[in-house]
């Protein structure tokens, strides 16, 4: 697996900043000072706990966020470690520079949840309705309380995302065709 570098998830988290900017300006208005924090809390651990695996922003830089055994992060996971990150911004973000000397490049708020962001260039798709995303996650949040519970990834999932690693590794090597390889990888981006 390749874990996200420092760089990549900054950029991620800048393209997420942009996507927030106009909510919690708003939101900010109505409410100050928590205004950014609510949106924050309505952001993050839904997308991250979808099955996006990610942000919009995360997606974008081909970040996927899972459990350390490869899981599907639960509401209650995602929530914890948002609400972690704000430590990991205390103290001149001392927590965000682990990420430059952990072996799987985990961040404080990663390692107190037990998460990695992993680097799929290969599962970019940026063709994702995310409002629609956001509604069934907060559907199912509302509806089944499922707060808690670890939803493994599919075994289908799983392996085509290791599949996609492999396959990238064989298109650098040239055992591959650019031709190949494409088809290839959109017939595994449908399993995911």
């Amino acid at each position: 697996m390749v874990y996200a570098g420092f760089w990549r998830r900054f950029g991620a988290l800048c393209i997420d900043a942009l996507i927030l900017l106009i909510p919690t300006m708003v939101l900010g208005s109505l409410i100050p000072v928590a205004g950014g924090i609510v949106v924050g809390l309505f952001y993050f651990p839904v997308f991250d706990s979808s099955e996006t695996r990610g942000t919009p922003g995360r997606l974008f830089m081909g970040l996927r966020l899972v459990t350390e055994a490869g899981n599907r992060l639960t509401f209650q996971q995602a929530l914890v470690r948002h609400l972690l990150s704000y430590i990991s911004g205390l103290c001149l973000c001392i927590g965000y520079l682990f990420n430059l000397f952990t072996a799987k490049r985990q961040t404080f708020h990663d390692l107190m949840v037990g998460t990695v962001v992993l680097h799929l260039p290969e599962a970019i798709s940026m063709d994702v309705d995310w409002v629609g995303v956001w509604k069934r996650q907060m559907k199912a949040l509302l509806r089944w309380g499922n707060f808690s519970g670890d939803e493994p990834v599919s075994p289908t999932s799983a392996s085509a995302m290791a599949a996609l690693e492999q396959l990238h590794k064989l298109y650098q090597q040239g055992a591959l065709s650019e031709a190949e390889y494409h088809a290839k990888k959109e017939e595994l981006l449908k399993k995911i």
